[in-house]
């Protein structure tokens, strides 16, 4: 009886020690993605600033496109416009 509970208590033992060593494998793992992610995180805000300072960039390079546009099209409104600023 005292070899069966030794053998017992070692397959037990050892799989312990299997499942502590996998727990500890999974959080490193975690660990792991979760800084992927944080980093991810970081790096989207920056594409999402770049994105809506080229945006409003954007707006104002049509906005002066227009302008230019018109100022072709309506010769007479270029005296007027430079008579103003």
């Amino acid at each position: 009886m005292q070899r069966w509970q030794a053998a017992l208590t070692k397959q037990l033992t050892d799989e312990h020690e299997r499942v502590d060593l996998e727990l500890i494998e999974s959080e490193d793992k975690l660990k792991k993605i979760e800084k992927s992610k944080e980093d991810i995180g970081v790096q989207l805000y920056g594409v999402q600033q770049q994105l809506a300072e080229n945006q409003m960039t954007y707006e104002q390079t049509k906005e002066n496109y227009n302008l230019v546009q018109r100022l072709r099209f309506f010769p007479f409104l270029n005296s007027l416009y430079f008579s103003i600023i």
